[in-house]
């Protein structure tokens, strides 16, 4: 028969508890100048100029929704230069104040903080279908969610908005980008099931002249992904020739 609680036991069970009190919250929202956040020089992210311009237009439209992490002991940026560059940028000064997550952890700690909240393998990835209705939903902004029509297409080889007229004339891109995304999605899962990246090589091109006129040289197909067996038929090719 399971254990009746009595009533002291039942309202320390019904006990709200924080996470600081678990050792599962570790910083507090401090505001500080501009000039106390320094970047940290080992930081790995960076950004192209198109992807910084999609991160200024987000700020712009819904301004900072979380704060940047900083590290109070180093001085350094933990999580969000990228953010604190853009703010610049629409601040038009580095002369402000700004409230940030305040953490206290020595140099090793910080730097594995900094690529674990950068980490797309510790962040999951896109469900599909359900990003695929957001995208399609006509009452948000693409732009406000980061995106552009380059990105659905490369995403869902689809774009969400487009004039009927051109309908026709972008469905051959859809089915290839359709069919490139269901070859990486089978490799990718290959490669899950292994549980193993050895199971493939690299080869490195000059440019990507050099990698079409070396796939057309041997006939190979016009596909970045070759197996070994076309391979060794070359190597046999080439053994053959020089006999």
């Amino acid at each position: 028969m399971p254990k009746r609680l009595s009533g002291e036991e039942n309202s320390m069970a019904d006990e709200v508890v924080t996470l600081a009190s678990l050792g599962l919250e570790s910083y507090e929202i401090v505001e500080v100048h501009r000039s106390d956040l320094k970047n940290a020089t080992y930081n790995p992210r960076i950004l192209n100029d198109a992807e910084k311009r999609k991160l200024r237009e987000g700020l712009r439209r819904h301004g900072l929704v979380a704060p940047t992490t900083w590290n109070s002991r180093t001085g350094n940026i933990v999580g969000g230069h990228q953010r604190v560059s853009q703010l610049d940028a629409l601040a038009g000064t580095k002369n402000y104040r700004l409230r940030v997550a305040a953490i206290d952890v020595d140099e090793a700690r910080e730097k594995e903080l900094n690529v674990l909240l950068n980490n797309p393998n510790a962040q999951g990835d896109w469900d599909i279908e359900a990003l695929s209705s957001l995208l399609h939903d006509e009452t948000l902004n693409l732009e406000g969610m980061g995106f552009d029509h380059a990105d659905v297409y490369r995403m869902l080889g689809e774009s969400p908005i487009i004039a009927r007229e051109d309908a026709d004339k972008l469905d051959e891109l859809a089915d290839k980008v359709r069919a490139a995304r269901s070859l990486y999605d089978g490799l990718r899962d290959k490669s899950r099931a292994r549980d193993s990246e050895s199971f493939y090589l690299v080869l490195v091109g000059r440019d990507e002249a050099s990698v079409s006129a070396f796939l057309e040289r041997h006939n190979l197909p016009d596909n970045r992904y070759q197996s070994l067996e076309e391979f060794e038929r070359l190597m046999v090719l080439r053994e053959t020739l020089h006999e």
